[in-house]
């Protein structure tokens, strides 16, 4: 229902039921939606518009007046689209329960837009637009903008935003909330704020600069719908450099942030993962025949369906092949999770205490052969202490231990009643099971030999699989369990202690 600017001078615009499209005539209109999902454009004229029950959208329009919403019941949106060809200045503040949207930059429009809705989208449509929100606004509504063509300077607001660069070189910035961004075309600055947001570059956008900022903050990627990408992640300082190197190349320049997701989606695709630290990625293969490789770092690679090639490096890992006969390799002396999932699949592990299998028709745990170490004369003997006694057990100090480039100090002592050295082996592990590759599952991280002396005390340096700091919780600490062998395979003495793992998990940027 449109009214006609030569028949009236204002217009009364009553939808009642059903989903209605409303349109005011270039005057001081009134339109009332009704029930059901309406559609209500105010057009030129200082507009007062009601949406009555259901969904409802309000659309002001490059040129409209100075117009006030109020959605009323249901979940409805405030569509304000601005120049085609200018940029424009839009502010948006909360007022009393609503966002009230100005523009003061463009001639003729010293308009004020009033809306009470709950979903707020800002289009800026062409030229070099600067959108900005007022803290509140996230305490009102939930607001989506796009800077559509040109270079555009986008601030959202306290709460979770959607904010979409368009073409351009874009400056996004998330605001408090956890907020959604993504840079589009052109080679844009993403920088989330505080809040935990995502950062997203999608195939065919350019190389661009992404900062979580405070928050635990995630990077995505995705790649070529169908053709195969090549995806390289490496340390660069405290920062980390994410390339594709083929197809068209592009490059993301990542610092403050926690985590990583590329997602190779179709084709063949190659995702090589160096030694990223704390940094925690998940490679996705996608559909097609994926090779996926890490560093000395943790990561969890997950193959998609297809016929994939998995070899996730050192460090504490989660692998799972998926649909097809997958190839997966995990032995690096440490703890790793891996899943085959369906297909004929196969994997080279490590024995049994340290990799958890699941769903693999073939599986190799035949150690790699190493020379034996050079023998070396044994330490002198001590007298048994007076009286004779058995080799005893070493204790272990409990408390709370402190990790130092991933190498924690253990403080052991041999009693002075023991009849020998206390010579063996201590093995760290989480205290209980924990969530890896959707199993739960009690991981070794470390361990290391030890000799000491009846009567005397040693710190034992007992370095823990990379990766460890993932199972972290709260201010980076983790429950363990310290279990010492002591003594030969005939006459071996065990002794336990709780531990709690003080470890870092220092952020890339940050």
């Amino acid at each position: 229902m449109r009214a006609k600017d030569t028949e009236i001078a204002f217009a009364v615009l009553n939808g009642q039921g059903g989903d209605d499209v409303l349109t005011g005539a270039d005057s001081g209109d009134v339109l009332s939606g009704g029930e059901g999902n309406d559609r209500l454009v105010g057009a030129q004229g200082d507009d007062l518009m009601g949406g009555g029950p259901g969904n409802d959208t309000f659309v002001w329009n490059d040129g409209d007046g100075s117009d006030r919403l109020n959605g009323d019941a249901g979940n409805d949106v405030t569509e304000v689209n601005g120049s085609p060809t200018e940029g424009d200045v839009f502010k948006l503040e909360p007022v009393a329960g609503s966002v009230r949207l100005t523009r003061p930059n463009l001639a003729f429009d010293d308009f004020r837009l009033d809306a009470a809705t709950e979903r707020f989208q800002v289009n800026g449509l062409g030229g070099n637009d600067s959108i900005e929100a007022s803290d509140g606004v996230g305490a009102v509504t939930l607001l989506s903008v796009e800077g559509g063509a040109g270079d555009d300077i986008v601030s959202g607001s306290d709460g979770p935003d959607l904010i979409l660069g368009g073409d351009g070189n874009d400056v996004l910035n998330g605001g408090g909330g956890d907020d959604r961004i993504v840079g589009d075309r052109g080679s844009d600055t993403m920088n989330g704020g505080a809040g935990d947001d995502t950062l997203v570059w999608n195939n065919g956008d350019g190389t661009d600069v992404a900062e979580g900022d405070v928050g635990r903050d995630d990077v995505e990627v995705n790649g070529a719908p169908a053709a195969g990408d090549a995806f390289a992640v490496q340390p660069n300082g405290r920062r980390i450099k994410f390339d594709r190197t083929n197809l068209v190349p592009f490059s993301l320049d990542i610092g403050s942030s926690e985590t990583l997701h590329a997602n190779g989606l179709g084709g063949d695709d190659t995702i090589a993962v160096g030694d990223v630290g704390a940094f925690a990625v998940t490679a996705a293969g996608g559909s097609g025949n994926d090779t996926l490789t890490g560093g000395a770092s943790s990561e969890t690679l997950l193959g998609g369906s297809g016929n994939d090639t998995i070899a996730p490096g050192g460090g504490l890992d989660v692998v799972s092949g998926d649909e097809g006969d997958d190839q997966v390799d995990v032995r690096d002396n440490t703890a790793d999770v891996a899943r085959g999932g369906d297909g004929n699949d196969s994997v080279i592990a490590d024995a049994a205490d340290l990799d958890l299998l699941d769903g693999f028709e073939t599986i190799d745990r035949t150690p790699n052969v190493t020379p034996p170490p050079a023998v070396t004369p044994p330490p002198a003997v001590m007298p048994p202490p007076a009286g004779g006694g058995a080799v005893r057990p070493v204790a272990i100090r409990g408390g709370t231990v402190k990790v130092s480039s991933g190498t924690a100090s253990i403080r052991l002592s041999c009693p002075a009643d023991s009849s020998a050295r206390c010579i063996g082996s201590l093995a760290v592990r989480t205290a209980m099971g924990v969530n890896l590759g959707g199993l739960k599952v009690v991981v070794q991280l470390g361990s290391a030999r030890f000799d000491v002396a009846p009567g005397a005390s040693k710190t034992l340096k007992v370095k823990l699989a990379k990766g460890s700091q993932r199972l972290a919780r709260g201010r980076g600490r983790l429950k363990v369990l310290a279990v010492a062998s002591t003594g030969t395979s005939a006459t071996t003495t065990r002794s336990t202690q709780r531990l709690t793992l003080a470890l870092s998990t220092a952020t890339r940027g940050k």
